[in-house]
């Protein structure tokens, strides 16, 4: 969890090297001479990593140096938020290439952590994955933002914060099933019911639905039950994200089969 070997190191500053430098020709000894290629980057990185100031910019070989020591000897987490950086900073469809291609490094080298969608997470499972980065483009901006905003508490390395990643993550089952169920003020155990009647939920998944996220029993469901635990941990939240997005997805496609506009 909490270390990236050496092999990995290279790996990632691999994938780096190929997508954001080049070679600009012979050095004084007549050996490659290389130059980061990434523009605005720079002062980004500058700022960001290396706590640098805007009116002094190093040299491209000089940030070039910095970057490739940030990525073999710097702590385990800078280089996460080194790649995480430059994969937002990127053009898409760079972005999108340089974190597939982080992730099969991840995987080969068997590290805890994944791309999912624009941030960084210990979540490995590629169905896993599939399913939260489906969620996070539903058609419904409420959903989207609910997880996005649970994956964003769940995957920060400095301060994780469980319960309110939990609270998201049904607050955008709570979104949809109020959508489909056309009452904004329904309870999620009331919305599930008129779900049910209007997309086909089997009522075996109604109950145990109702049973997982409800909690009807307090005033405000999960939120004053589960909630209450003082010993939640990334397990419950990572559980919590990936079911709920799930079901999120779920219910979009028996929408959409229903007619159902969202």
């Amino acid at each position: 969890m909490e270390c990236l070997d050496d092999a990995l190191r290279r790996s990632l500053w691999n994938v780096y090297f190929l997508h954001f430098v080049e070679t600009l020709g012979p050095d004084e000894y007549g050996g490659p001479c290389y130059y980061g290629n990434i523009g605005d980057l720079d002062a980004v990185l500058l700022t960001e990593i290396f706590e640098g100031t805007l009116d002094v910019i190093p040299h491209p070989s000089q940030t070039f140096d910095l970057v490739k020591d940030k990525f073999l000897k710097g702590i385990w987490f800078e280089v996460l938020d080194l790649i995480l950086i430059v994969s937002r900073e990127s053009e898409p469809q760079l972005g999108q290439d340089f974190r597939k291609e982080c992730n099969a490094a991840f995987q080969r080298h068997v590290s805890a952590y994944r791309f999912v969608g624009d941030r960084i997470a210990p979540i490995t499972n590629q169905h896993e994955i599939a399913e939260i980065e489906t969620a996070m483009k539903s058609p419904l901006m409420g959903v989207r933002d609910h997880i996005r905003t649970a994956l964003s508490l769940f995957a920060d390395r400095e301060n994780p914060d469980y319960r309110n990643s939990m609270k998201e993550a049904i607050s955008a089952v709570e979104a949809i099933c109020k959508i489909i169920a056309f009452d904004e003020n329904a309870t999620l155990g009331q919305a599930l019911k008129a779900v049910k009647q209007r997309v086909g939920l089997h009522p075996a998944l109604e109950s145990g639905f109702s049973s997982l996220y409800g909690y009807t029993c307090k005033s405000d469901g999960i939120r004053h039950g589960l909630m209450d635990e003082s010993n939640l941990c990334g397990e419950d939240a990572r559980y919590f994200i990936i079911s709920c997005s799930a079901f999120v997805n779920y219910l979009t496609e028996k929408a959409q089969k229903a007619g159902i506009e969202l």
